[in-house]
């Protein structure tokens, strides 16, 4: 055997008995699809929301969908009724303490459903209105211990709501400010124990919020203590209160305490081409992670093992 096919001969063996350990594809779970045939506006899913009441909520590029785990609803814009939805590009779903839910519209901002008449208030962006959403073109919607809103736009920073008085306060990036917000693409919210806000921006890294002093620290790919990526796209926190980041390259953990990035071990960003899109703590599982990306991914903290499941056109319970 010549010296170039047993190195081939020996990688081969080395993937074949690491990969399966940490990236391996299971099917202990069975996937049903559900699709345009099941009656679901469009096949191309947004958002997902799960409400007190059982709904499901689905927001596409063509309408928001409410499933009872046998039918769907669909709420569309309709130019000749006032109070329907907006704008069928629903980007954002958030169901806030009091049970009223939000939707988020690209091209059409805010939206606020009334359950018992199923009509939907509209708020936009006024440009002879400074207390008015400061963009129609909404990407995230947060609500923090207080009862606030915090909706990040594409392009025109964050929106800080009142409901009760229903105005906006705007945040955004001022170059000539170091303590403003780093980039007014905002893709995510996390507000931690002791009331900070974590914001992921799309381009301009992670940022702190103080809401006290109303000042931002931002946490950006050339820092000293980089996490190697601006493109913060989901936050959440594990159950020892680590921040969890996805990037348009890898996941990272962020350590408050010593402000650090770390990395679990592989890499994921080495074994996906496509971005991470979305993370969700297990409610089920401690210390389970779950993340979208070229298939999804099933991630146990501690053991820092991932398990893989994506599409196999032969198995019909496999990913869609």
């Amino acid at each position: 055997m010549t010296a170039h096919f047993k190195n081939l001969f020996l990688l081969v063996i080395f993937l074949f008995s690491w990969s399966p350990q940490l990236f391996a594809q299971s099917h202990d779970i069975k996937f049903e699809h559900i699709t345009v045939k099941e009656g679901l506006s469009q096949n191309h899913v947004t958002c997902i929301l799960k409400d007190s009441k059982g709904f499901m909520w689905f927001g596409t590029l063509n309408g928001l969908n409410r499933y009872d785990g046998k039918s769907f609803k669909v709420y569309k814009h309709d130019p000749d009724e006032p109070n329907s939805l907006s704008n069928n590009h629903v980007q954002a779903i958030h169901v806030d303490k009091n049970g009223t839910l939000w939707i988020g519209t690209y091209g059409g901002g805010v939206n606020k459903f009334e359950r018992t008449t199923e009509k939907f208030t509209h708020y936009r962006h006024d440009p002879n209105n400074s207390n008015s959403l400061s963009s129609d073109f909404v990407l995230s919607i947060y609500e923090d211990k207080s009862g606030y809103l915090w909706i990040g736009t594409n392009g025109s920073g964050i929106n800080k709501f009142n409901s009760k008085e229903e105005s906006f306060v705007h945040y955004s990036h001022d170059p000539e400010d170091p303590n403003s917000l780093s980039h007014n693409i905002v893709r995510a919210f996390y507000e931690d124990e002791v009331g900070l806000l974590w914001i992921g921006t799309d381009g301009g890294g992670l940022n702190k919020f103080d809401k006290k002093t109303e000042k931002f620290t931002c946490y950006k790919q050339d820092d000293s203590k980089s996490m190697g990526h601006d493109f913060v796209l989901a936050i959440i926190a594990d159950d020892d209160d680590n921040l969890w980041l996805a990037t348009g390259a890898s996941l990272h953990k962020f350590d408050r305490t010593t402000e650090t990035f770390m990395h679990p071990k592989p890499n994921l960003n080495d074994f996906t081409t496509m971005g991470i899109q979305t993370l969700i703590k297990s409610s089920t599982e401690p210390g389970i992670i779950w993340i979208s990306t070229q298939g999804i991914y099933k991630f146990d903290i501690k053991k820092e093992k991932f398990t893989y499941y994506k599409h196999e056109p032969y198995d019909p319970i496999s990913l869609s």
